[in-house]
């Protein structure tokens, strides 16, 4: 038989090659799918998803350019200055 003639060597050379093979063939066979589907149209139950999904989804409004900034949410009694350390006060904030 050929595989009691095989030195080992030999055997882990032709193994090696069988992988790169294997490995050259999933490659080869991915790129022609992607090549194969890339102009692929699409169909109608493609267009009836991707308009439920805009209807779902609307896009966002443009913000207007008039309208007035959204003030900031007042600090809370616990929270101290920026520099409460630098300044010779007691530290909170005299918002009170």
């Amino acid at each position: 038989m050929f595989w009691s003639e095989l030195s080992s060597p030999n055997g882990f050379a032709l193994t090696m090659i069988a992988i790169l093979a294997l490995a050259l063939g999933t490659v080869c066979m991915v790129l022609l799918t992607v090549v194969r589907n890339a102009h692929r149209k699409l169909g109608p139950e493609d267009l009836l998803i991707e308009e439920a999904y805009r209807r779902a989804n609307p896009p966002p409004k443009p913000a207007v350019v008039n309208e007035a900034p959204v003030p900031e949410s007042p600090s809370q009694p616990w929270e101290r200055d920026a520099d409460w350390w630098q300044s010779g006060k007691s530290g909170r904030r005299s918002s009170e």
